[in-house]
C-alpha cells in the first residue's frame, strides 16, 4: 500500500456560496507528510502554493475566507484517501517526529507510559488525576480504533488483567490488559508499524499524551537523523506538476459547471 495516493484538498466556497473541494497535491503519504512538514501552519502552507493556484482559489473559492487568519484557514484545509472526509491531521514542521521517529523508539515510549494498577484503580475511582486519565484515554482509543471486534483482539492476552481486575466487563478488561502490559503493547504497536497511517496516528496520538504528561509541547524523539531524511522523497518540479494538473483538471470541471 506504499503507493496508496493520498489528497491535499482545500474546501472553498465560491459566490453562490457552494462549497467545492478543490484537489491541491496528490501524493503517497510518506511524501505527503514530508511536503506539508516543511511549514509550520495552514497560512504558510497556503501561501507557499503557486501563484496561479492562490489565485484560482481566491478568485473563485474564497468567499467568506481571510486567508490572513490561521483559525479560518484551518478549517478549510484537509487530507483524505478517497471520498472527502477528512481522515488524518496535517503533519507540520512542529510534528516531524511523527514522521521520523523510529518504530522501536516509538514503542519503548509508549511502554513507559504503560499504566500501573493503581493509576487503573484511581481511573476506576473516578477521580481527577489528569494524566491518569489521559492515559486510560489514549490506551481506550487504541482499543476502541484498532483492536474491538479485529483479528489483533486474539492476540492480547487478559489474563494478569483478569486476575487483577475480575469485576470489569470485557471491553474495560482488554483496555486495562493493554494499558497496563508491556507486551501487549508491543504486540499491538507492532501490528500498527505493518500500516503507514495507523503507524502515523498512533505517534500523533501517542504525542499529543507526551505533551500532556510533560506540561509542554515536547518532541518525541532526538531528530538524530532528520536532517538526513528530511524531504528524501521531494521533488519540487514534480510537486509543481502535479498541483498544476490539478488545477487545470479542476478549473475544465469548474468552468463547465458554471458555464463559465
Amino acid at each position: 500500500m506504499a503507493n496508496k495516493k493520498y489528497t491535499l484538498y482545500f474546501k472553498g466556497i465560491n459566490k453562490y456560496g457552494h462549497e467545492h473541494n478543490f484537489p491541491i497535491i496528490s501524493l503517497n503519504l510518506k511524501s505527503m507528510d514530508e511536503y506539508t512538514s516543511n511549514y509550520d501552519c495552514y497560512k504558510s502552507l497556503f501561501n507557499s502554493l503557486p501563484n496561479e493556484i492562490k489565485k484560482y482559489i481566491k478568485d473563485n473559492l474564497g468567499n467568506m475566507i481571510n486567508f490572513d487568519d490561521e483559525k479560518n484557514l484551518s478549517k478549510h484545509f484537509f487530507i483524505t484517501d478517497s471520498d472527502f472526509s477528512p481522515i488524518m491531521e496535517i503533519l507540520f514542521e512542529n510534528d516531524i517526529d511523527v514522521l521520523y521517529i523510529d518504530q522501536d523508539e516509538l514503542t519503548n515510549l509508549i511502554v513507559s507510559e504503560k499504566m500501573t494498577r493503581l493509576e487503573l484503580q484511581t481511573i476506576k475511582l473516578k477521580s481527577s488525576l489528569n494524566k491518569a486519565k489521559n492515559k486510560y484515554e489514549f490506551f481506550k482509543y487504541l482499543y476502541e480504533t484498532y483492536v474491538k471486534d479485529q483479528k489483533v483482539a486474539c492476540m492480547i492476552d487478559v489474563y494478569d488483567a483478569n486476575r487483577e481486575f475480575s469485576n470489569l466487563s470485557y471491553d474495560e478488561l482488554m483496555i486495562a490488559a493493554i494499558a497496563t502490559d508491556k507486551d501487549n503493547i508491543k504486540v499491538l504497536c507492532k501490528k500498527l508499524g505493518q500500516n503507514l497511517e495507523s503507524r502515523r496516528n498512533l505517534a500523533f496520538r501517542f504525542k499529543k499524551l507526551f505533551s500532556i504528561i510533560n506540561d509542554k509541547n515536547s518532541r518525541i524523539t532526538s531528530f538524530s537523523s532528520v536532517n538526513k531524511r528530511k524531504n528524501a522523497n521531494i521533488n519540487s518540479k514534480e510537486l509543481y506538476d502535479n498541483m498544476i494538473e490539478n488545477l487545470n483538471s479542476f478549473s475544465k470541471k469548474y468552468s463547465k459547471e458554471y458555464h463559465e
